[in-house]
């Protein structure tokens, strides 16, 4: 038997490369933001600051009521309010938190008032505090969420 000449041998190389490109399969890993669950209000103030700073339009998401936290806490008024929380709504919340942030500020606290409205205090450079508005929040459990936005 005669071995393959060097021009057959790349011949073969060549299409076996191109075999192995027409049938490779590509794989998209999907890769899913981990839902945060503060357990008290100052845990969730710290939550909101970050994601408001970051920007973080899918961890705004996340720390609002869904599915079966909906139901729970709101009952026959969880489909009105599932349709009213929608992407713009809530970008433009974010956007406005992010805004009310200073660059250079810091996380102070947290405060909720009787009607569970939640206003997040930053501390300035100059030490002074400044309140932003940033919705009204909820117990599920023991987990604190956003219930609407500001």
């Amino acid at each position: 038997m005669e071995l393959p000449s060097d021009s057959q041998l790349l011949l073969y190389v060549v299409a076996l490369l191109a075999l192995w490109l027409l049938t490779r399969v590509q794989r998209r890993e999907v890769v899913r933001q981990r839902r945060r669950a503060p357990m008290s209000h100052d845990e969730l103030g710290r939550v909101l600051f970050e994601i408001a700073r970051n920007q973080d339009l899918q961890g705004w998401r996340g720390v609002f009521l869904a599915g079966a936290e909906v139901q729970q806490v709101l009952g026959d008024d969880a489909r009105g309010y599932l349709d009213a929380r929608n992407t713009p709504r809530l970008a433009a919340s974010l956007r406005a938190i992010g805004l009310a942030i200073p660059q250079d500020a810091t996380y102070h606290a947290l405060h909720l008032d009787d009607a569970e409205d939640a206003t997040m205090e930053v501390r300035l450079p100059d030490g002074g505090v400044r309140p932003i508005p940033v919705g009204k929040v909820a117990r599920v459990g023991g987990v604190w969420r956003m219930h609407t936005p500001a």
